[in-house]
C-alpha cells in the first residue's frame, strides 16, 4: 500500500493499449488489487482503453461480482455513474486460428493505421496471464523509479 501512495506513482499509467493498472485487475479478475486501487481514490474510473472498453465493460465481462460489487461501491461514494448502457459484446474472432477466439489482441478489431504488438497466437495463449502481471507491476513501479532518478 505504501507504494501505491508513494507521490511518483502514477496510478493511471496508461500501457500501449491504454489500460490503466486498475484496468488490468478488472480484465484479470484480481479483486484484491482492485480494492487497493480504489482505496486509494486516486484513479480514473470512466477511463477506455484504446479499444473504447471502460472498467465496467471489463467487469461485466470477467463475471466476477466481487469487482462489480467494488466498482459499484465506489462508484456511489463518489457520485459516478456507471454506464448501464456499455453493451457487453462477446467478443468473435477475426481470424480463423482456433487458438484466437482467447486472445484479446486477435478478437478485437484494431484500427489498421495504429502500431500494436502482433500477436502469434501459440505464445499469447502462454504469455497473455504472465504478461498482464507483469505489466501492471511494471506500470506501477515505472513512476517510482522514474521518481528516483530525477532526485538521485
Amino acid at each position: 500500500m505504501a507504494l501505491l501512495s508513494h507521490e511518483s506513482v502514477d496510478l493511471d499509467q496508461q500501457d500501449h493499449y491504454g489500460s490503466t493498472p486498475l484496468s488490468i485487475a478488472v480484465r484479470n479478475c484480481r479483486p484484491q488489487i482492485v480494492k487497493a486501487l480504489l482505496a486509494t481514490g486516486e484513479v480514473a474510473f470512466n477511463s477506455q482503453d484504446r479499444f473504447g472498453r471502460t472498467l465496467w465493460w471489463w467487469a461485466r465481462r470477467s463475471r466476477n461480482t466481487d469487482i462489480q460489487q467494488a466498482l459499484r461501491d465506489y462508484s456511489e461514494k463518489r457520485g459516478i455513474a456507471i454506464c448501464n448502457n456499455d453493451d457487453f459484446i462477446e467478443v468473435s474472432p477475426i481470424s480463423n486460428y482456433e487458438s484466437s477466439r482467447w486472445c484479446d489482441v486477435c478478437t478485437l478489431s484494431i484500427p489498421e493505421n495504429e502500431v500494436f504488438y502482433e500477436c502469434d497466437h501459440e505464445l499469447a495463449l502462454k504469455r497473455k496471464t504472465k504478461r498482464d502481471e507483469v505489466g501492471l507491476l511494471y506500470l506501477l513501479l515505472r513512476s517510482l523509479l522514474a521518481y528516483y532518478c530525477l532526485h538521485i
